[in-house]
């Protein structure tokens, strides 16, 4: 669980993420659920992964990157904050060495 503080349309507000649950502020929450919904096949998470494809609301860092899109500012996070992977980490996890898959920079 975490909760995201911030400002949305120029008022504080939180919006908390529990086991693909959010609560907290009306609009936020409405706006961030049809986000994730419009969202649907397109993938959501950081540039380097790990991402969601559907149900984004069910992954946290998948959330935390729908909610700080919908508010205006995010100020803080508390609770078991969504830590997003290193590249190499990602690299890792796939079974590949990170020293021979670096980015291309143009």
């Amino acid at each position: 669980m975490f909760t995201a503080i911030g400002v949305f349309g120029g008022r504080s507000v939180s919006v908390t993420w529990s086991d693909g649950k959010l609560i907290g502020d009306t609009y936020a929450v409405v706006k961030i659920r049809n986000l994730a919904s419009d969202s649907h096949g397109k993938e959501v998470g950081p540039g380097h992964g790990p991402t969601t494809l559907r149900d984004h609301l069910k992954s946290p860092m998948s959330a935390l990157m729908l909610i700080d899109e919908v508010l205006d500012e995010i100020i803080e996070v508390e609770g078991d904050k969504p830590r997003m992977q290193s590249s190499d980490e990602v690299h890792r996890s796939e079974g590949r060495d990170p020293a021979k898959h670096r980015p291309m920079v143009f």
